[in-house]
């Protein structure tokens, strides 16, 4: 194969991956939508539960955590070690940021920019 079909077919596999990805960007939205209207039925009728089509549906309450925003991991992370009397800790804190990213590795990547 040719420079130039690598690059016509990577060319198109990417327009056809932004197609997707938009579809499925709604279908996640009707998703999320459709299980807020089943839970929200459930409620209203004080059913924990229902069968269809051979699936049990039920509510369950379960808990989760969001992901914290690099300014809130410092500031958490200031406060513990205030609590166990360690002061000035903005290196400490910092390189424990760093520990938490992993390994950096060097990796070869293409560079695509549109000409003008």
């Amino acid at each position: 194969m040719s420079i130039s079909t690598y690059l016509s077919e990577l060319d198109s596999i990417n327009k056809e991956m932004i197609r997707l990805k938009g579809l499925i960007k709604n279908l996640n939205d009707k998703k999320t939508n459709l299980e807020k209207n089943i839970q929200k039925w459930l409620v209203d009728n004080n059913q924990n539960s229902i069968s269809y089509n051979g699936k049990i549906i039920s509510l369950n309450n379960t808990t989760s955590s969001k992901r914290k925003k690099k300014t809130e991991k410092m500031e958490d992370l200031s406060q513990v070690l205030k609590k166990y009397g360690i002061y000035n800790n903005n290196k400490m804190i910092n390189e424990l940021m760093e520990v938490n990213k992993g390994n950096r590795i060097e990796i070869t990547k293409l560079n695509f920019k549109n000409k003008k």
